[in-house]
């Protein structure tokens, strides 16, 4: 009897215990190191604590350079109509003429096809290769013959071309040290004429901290969510100033505040 009433005990603080902390909602604060754990995937707001991360489950893999194929509008449909609305009705207003356009991390070239009819040509850059392969399947499949695509390192890559435009739809949540973002911006910059403007579109946390850095151990998936000051910031340094703001979505998920922003940015003089 004694050994079933310890037995039920133990099993009582251990609930207890567990509801205890079920209803202590964890969160990012300024200044400390979280780890938060959904499913497969986790976050953490330390530089370190990520490389101890990547340590234990990374297994070397390329996520991005194994895929052939991703499209937006079959996955987020919601979200690819706002996207599409922020650039009908306020990128592609801005031009008199159909703009020479670049979409730098154009993936399976969703956008690139989307707006092949609103532009004089558009080259689409993107790191998979397979992606690249595709996008230029479906172009030919189509019959859209002002649109190529390019397999490139967008921090790397120099081109005898500049552009009137660009879109960059969702590529720095993936990029995650600062110096790579700021060479990609500035690669931009000086592949545009001047007063050129680019179009934006990415997620950002609103937890009020520089950077939430996310890895799913499951597939080797990886994202960076940085504040909208800490991105922001990036642009301005390279010499883009804001024109407008979307405010896509608000987004409470994984007990944790984000933002889906899109931006217009103009290329200074």
């Amino acid at each position: 009897m004694k050994k079933i009433m310890a037995r039920c005990y133990s099993l009582l603080r251990k609930a207890c215990c567990f509801l205890s902390s079920k209803s202590k909602k964890k969160s990012f604060k300024e200044g400390k190191t979280f780890v938060y754990k959904y499913l497969d995937e986790i976050f953490c707001s330390s530089e370190d604590t990520y490389e101890e991360i990547l340590k234990r489950y990374s297994n070397n893999s390329d996520y991005w350079s194994e895929q052939e194929i991703y499209t937006l509008k079959k996955y987020f449909p919601k979200t690819y109509s706002e996207i599409k609305n922020v650039l009908i009705d306020s990128f592609f207003e801005l031009f008199e003429e159909k703009p020479v356009l670049m979409d730098i991390g154009c993936a399976g070239g969703e956008w690139t096809l989307t707006f092949s009819e609103k532009c004089k040509e558009i080259d689409g850059y993107e790191y998979s290769g397979k992606m690249v392969e595709s996008a230029n399947a479906e172009a030919s499949k189509r019959g859209i013959t002002n649109v190529k695509f390019y397999q490139a390192d967008a921090s790397e890559m120099k081109l005898d071309k500049v552009y009137d435009s660009a879109m960059v739809l969702g590529l720095f949540i993936y990029i995650r040290q600062d110096d790579v973002a700021v060479k990609i911006i500035q690669n931009i910059y000086d592949h545009l004429k001047p007063g050129a403007y680019i179009c934006t579109r990415d997620t950002m946390n609103d937890e009020n901290i520089g950077k939430i850095l996310m890895f799913n151990k499951s597939n080797g998936y990886t994202a960076f969510y940085r504040s909208r000051d800490e991105y922001y910031r990036l642009f301005k340094e390279v010499g883009f100033e804001l024109h407008r703001e979307f405010i896509l979505n608000e987004i409470n998920s994984r007990r944790m505040r984000f933002l889906h922003v899109g931006n217009i940015w103009k290329k200074t003089e």
